[in-house]
């Protein structure tokens, strides 16, 4: 199974200056760059295939682009897709995900309980969801065929040009499942799993389906300067003078 890691994307302004690197997979987790943590992490589930870094594939300019180069890499018949931003990730969180993936899956996400995430990384910002079975967030990689995720690529696309649009988004995953998401904000019964598997399925146009583990680390990215303060507060070490730990 090839791994794609996506490892592109540059720091900005006051974050890069504080931290003294300029492309996010460069920053420092545990004494070392955070790709190259997570790369370790990966290797033994397959052959590398990382776009962005210091060697990679060259980084898009944004993540589909990102995504569609480190596919067309891909040469198994199954493949693993993650981010490289998150400080935690081990090799048992990643085989866990596969571990768990329904044989009937042709793209599978885990979704960790939020619960999970806060106990072990409190205070650390991350996006969640009510659903009927709790509150989730979602984890930073991905199991999937090949072939159904090139087929894919096209809704994909339009997913991400769409993602900050609620009416388009609609259009994508259909009205009544939108409008359930944002009703769940407020009556949490309303969404299960399931009916937002069978949207996304109808969406991508490949059988989707989310995988609960509790590997809070792979909920738990950086991407953003507040996160990065947090983390290395919950881990001793000193935040750069004014790295914000709140947004």
């Amino acid at each position: 199974m090839d791994v794609v890691v996506l490892a592109g994307g540059a720091l900005k302004g006051d974050w890069s200056a504080l931290t003294e690197v300029s492309e996010r997979w460069q920053l420092p987790v545990h004494g070392e760059a955070i790709l190259e943590r997570v790369c370790r992490a990966a290797a033994p589930l397959g052959e590398l295939r990382v776009v962005g870094g210091p060697d990679g594939i060259p980084a898009g300019q944004h993540f589909i682009e990102s995504l569609g180069r480190g596919l067309n890499a891909v040469t198994t018949e199954r493949m693993m897709l993650i981010t490289a931003d998150m400080p935690d990730v081990t090799t048992e969180d990643l085989t866990d995900v596969v571990a768990r993936t329904p044989i009937d899956a042709e793209i599978a996400y885990p979704i960790i309980p939020l619960a999970a995430c806060e106990a072990k990384y409190p205070g650390v910002a991350r996006t969640s969801l009510r659903l009927r079975e709790g509150t989730f967030t979602g984890g930073n990689v991905a199991v999937m065929h090949t072939e159904s995720m090139r087929r894919s690529m096209a809704q994909m696309e339009l997913a991400y040009v769409a993602r900050k649009s609620p009416v388009k988004l609609a259009a994508i995953l259909g009205f009544g499942t939108l409008l359930r998401v944002i009703l769940g904000r407020a009556a949490p019964q309303t969404l299960p799993i399931a009916a937002l598997e069978r949207a996304a399925t109808r969406a991508l146009k490949s059988r989707v389906r989310g995988v609960i583990t509790q590997a809070a680390a792979l909920g738990t990215d950086i991407d953003k300067p507040e996160q990065y303060a947090a983390w290395l507060k919950l881990n001793g070490l000193p935040a750069p003078q004014g790295l914000r730990q709140n947004s």
